[in-house]
């Protein structure tokens, strides 16, 4: 059975590696100052790019342009085209959409400072990114009550936070993918690891879906990131789980 998420790299996008469509759900995450990374960087921006930099949405401005250079180059993978005819904007909330050449691909991005993380699906998608940091105790009152006694063990235990980040950069790619941002009460999504590298969302005001979710860690350099992605697509947990 095809698997429903896969990280690619950077490289799969250098070497202009067409995604295979029977994969749902793609994630990358990348330093945008990778010199392997110039080619597909040197896409000219369309004025929909230009409209965007300028937005107060928009963010930092010093790496935008590369990074929506990068991911009109994952959809042109997606979609057989040639980078330079994706068009992407933002929406009223501020999140990337697709505008050419098929509005019925989703994308996601994540941004700290240079670092990237780039998801493309055919269902709402959402992807957070966060550098590992120094421990530090864990922002209680944003839980489920299904995960607050294992981060309270670990943390109680050893002074390990690890746990709550996993759950909250899952909370924070879930609430991407819904499109609401912190209009949702994180309390009431819970987090599930069922594998290492993989967990479900569970959420309070949709009691009657699962949706799956990726967790890895990428080293860019000489540092760690911590990434994860959420599709929206209740139908796949099986797909997750095999």
């Amino acid at each position: 059975m095809k698997p429903h998420f896969q990280w690619i790299d950077a490289g799969q996008i250098t070497r202009w590696r067409s995604l295979d469509a029977d994969i749902p759900t793609r994630a990358l995450v990348v330093d945008l100052d990778d010199p392997v990374l110039a080619q597909p960087l040197r896409l000219a921006p369309t004025r929909w790019d230009f409209a965007d930099e300028r937005g107060q949405l928009a963010g930092p401005k010093k790496y935008f342009l590369k990074r929506r250079a990068l991911l009109r180059a994952l959809v042109a993978l997606r979609a057989g085209c040639s980078p330079g005819a994706v068009v992407i904007a933002h929406d009223a909330q501020g999140a990337p959409r697709v505008v050419a050449p098929d509005p019925s691909v989703f994308v996601s991005v994540s941004a700290r400072g240079s670092y990237a993380g780039l998801a493309i699906s055919d269902a709402p998608v959402g992807i957070d990114i966060e550098p590992c940091r120094p421990r530090e105790e864990p922002v209680w009152n944003v839980l489920h009550p299904a995960e607050r006694a294992e981060v309270e063990a670990q943390w109680r235990g050893s002074g390990d936070d690890s746990r709550f980040r996993e759950i909250w950069i899952g909370k924070e790619a879930y609430l991407k993918a819904l499109g609401t941002g912190f209009k949702r009460e994180p309390a009431s999504i819970a987090v599930r690891f069922n594998r290492a590298d993989a967990f479900e969302i569970r959420d309070d005001l949709r009691p009657n879906a699962v949706f799956p979710g990726l967790l890895g860690i990428k080293t860019l350099g000489n540092h760690r990131v911590e990434c994860a992605c959420v599709a929206l697509d209740g139908r796949s947990i099986n797909a997750l789980r095999d």
